[in-house]
Order: structure tokens, then C-alpha cells, then sequence
């Protein structure tokens, strides 16, 4: 068994970028765009890697591969463009995106736009998660300017020569809470809560729409209707979008064996499970482990 946490791949394809302003919990190697960073220790009180507000052009272009965390991103002025089930997404002004681990995704500004945003990145291990831990991405919209102003606030904070560890505290909990708010506010339906807590405690279930529904006493038109509201999908379809999540999650933290991974999330052959798996990332199991593990 691998117990090293997973790793963090951040490619930047290209780009311009300005005004960065990134603070990160560590002094490890971090990806381009955010390598001109101060260095903020206590961020790890929030599980917290790396958070800042920057300036980008077109044709900046991000792609995260195996994120050990959730990321939060939102927008103050321009547009870009986040990649969401295999499309691009438009985020603007005020709007939002929370990202959830072990979720391939892909950030970039709109083409002949400037993007100016703000965002957190947490991380996770298998020992500890962050209290901002979506299971699915999520947009909306949000008042970014406060968020902004705290994370300047905990950057200029660190920027002193002696900076107060008490003010950078308060910092760190105003930008914490101003996630936290906008992740609570996507509250959904306690049944389906009830239903998708259940599955992923036993991904390896075989899991059909009546089951899943029976779960909180719904029928399964409602139930599909109900989850297709909330989490912009099929119940079958996100059932596989968790099992591929998990799958992805199995072959970084551990070197457990293809098929292995495939039983444990109801795949009966090690094909089947590859096919699924190319299917949705674009890339077959082991050499998403192998990329990974080289880079």
C-alpha cells in the first residue's frame, strides 16, 4: 500500500498572467502560474494548499489531472471558461465554481478575454478532509468582492516584515468562511443526500435505479427528476461519475491491482472496468496511474 498522499498535477499550456497575488501553505514545487508565492504555514489549519486573486489572459489554459482536493474559484471581472461534463462552462462576473477532488478538470480564459478571479485550493488526505468537500462541481453565483478583499487582506498580512500571526488567523478564517457559506447554501434535498451517502459507502453494490430510490421511499421517476434538478445529471450517470472518482482516487493512493480497483466499484472485469474508465477520462487506467506516477 502507497500511504503517500496523492499528488497535484497543474499543467499551464500557456498564457499570460498578471497582478498575482498567491499565498501557499508549503514550500514545495508549485505550478507556474502560482510559483511567485509567499509562503502562509497556518493555510494548513484549514487544509488549505494554495488561495490568491490573479489576472489572465487569453490563452491561458489550466488542466488539472488528479486535484487532491476541492477548488474553489470566483469570478470578479471578465470571463472564463471551466471544463463540466465534457463541455465548457462560462464563468463571469460574480459567478462561481466549486470543483471536488479526484475530478480531471480544466480552467481557461475565454477566448480574446482577460479573467480576473480569486480562488482556494484545498487538500485532502485519508486522514483528514477539509470541511469544504463537494461530491460534485457546483456553480452559481456569488459576491466576490469580499472574499477577494480577505484573501489581499492575508496576503499584504504576510507581506510584513513581522507579520502578526493572530491577524493572519482571522485572515485565513474570513476566507474560509466565505466558502463555507457559499458551499452550505448548495444544500440539497436531504433524501438525496440520504441516497447518494449511501451508495458511496458501497460503490461495489450493484446499484439500480429502484434500489437507489428505495433508499429515502421514492419513486424512481421522482427520484431521477429530483437528481436531475439538483446535481444536473442522471442518478445511472452519476453513480458512474462517482465510481470513476473513487477509481481514480484508488490508483494514485494505492498500488492495488487494475482488476482489484474494478471489483471494488462493480466492474467484473478488469476490460470492462478500462473501457469505462477511457470512457470518462480519456485515457485508460493504467496509464492515467503510470502519467502520474512519472510526472
Amino acid at each position: 500500500m502507497n500511504s503517500t498522499a496523492p499528488t497535484t498535477f497543474d499543467h499551464e499550456l500557456t498564457g499570460s498572467v498578471r497582478n498575482c497575488r498567491a499565498l501557499i501553505a508549503s514550500e514545495v514545487p508549485t505550478p507556474g502560474w502560482v510559483s511567485n508565492s509567499r509562503t502562509c504555514h497556518l493555510l494548513h489549519n484549514h487544509l488549505i494548499k494554495h488561495c490568491g486573486t490573479v489576472t489572465v489572459r487569453d490563452p491561458f489554459h489550466i488542466v488539472r489531472t488528479n486535484p487532491s482536493g476541492s477548488f474553489f474559484l470566483a469570478c470578479h471581472k471578465g470571463q472564463g471558461q471551466v471544463m463540466h461534463e465534457g463541455s465548457w462552462k462560462t464563468v463571469s462576473e460574480e459567478q462561481v465554481c466549486l470543483l471536488p477532488a479526484h475530478t480531471r478538470n480544466s480552467l481557461r480564459v475565454t477566448p480574446g478575454k482577460t479573467w480576473s478571479f480569486c480562488w482556494v485550493r484545498f487538500h485532502e488526505t485519508s486522514t483528514r478532509r477539509p470541511s469544504i468537500t463537494p461530491d460534485t462541481p457546483t456553480f452559481g453565483s456569488f459576491a466576490s468582492g469580499t472574499l477577494r478583499t480577505a484573501i489581499k487582506g492575508l496576503h499584504e498580512e504576510c507581506c510584513r516584515s513581522a507579520p502578526s500571526h493572530v491577524d493572519i488567523h482571522h485572515w485565513i478564517e474570513l476566507v474560509n468562511s466565505h466558502v463555507s457559506r457559499f458551499s452550505s447554501s448548495q444544500n440539497l434535498d436531504p433524501r438525496i443526500l440520504s441516497i447518494w451517502k449511501t451508495a458511496q459507502q458501497h460503490l461495489g453494490y450493484d446499484w439500480s435505479l429502484e434500489s437507489l430510490a428505495s433508499i429515502s421511499a421514492m419513486s424512481c421517476e421522482h427520484f431521477r427528476r429530483l437528481n436531475q434538478k439538483q446535481l444536473h445529471r442522471s442518478p445511472i450517470k452519476h453513480l458512474i461519475y462517482l465510481r470513476m472518482r473513487k477509481a481514480a482516487q484508488l490508483l494514485i493512493e494505492t498500488d492495488e491491482k487494475i482488476l482489484t480497483i474494478a471489483q471494488e466499484i462493480n466492474y467484473n472485469t478488469a476490460f470492462s472496468f478500462s473501457n469505462a474508465f477511457q470512457h470518462h477520462f480519456g485515457i485508460r487506467p493504467s496509464a492515467y496511474r503510470d502519467s502520474l506516477s512519472s510526472t
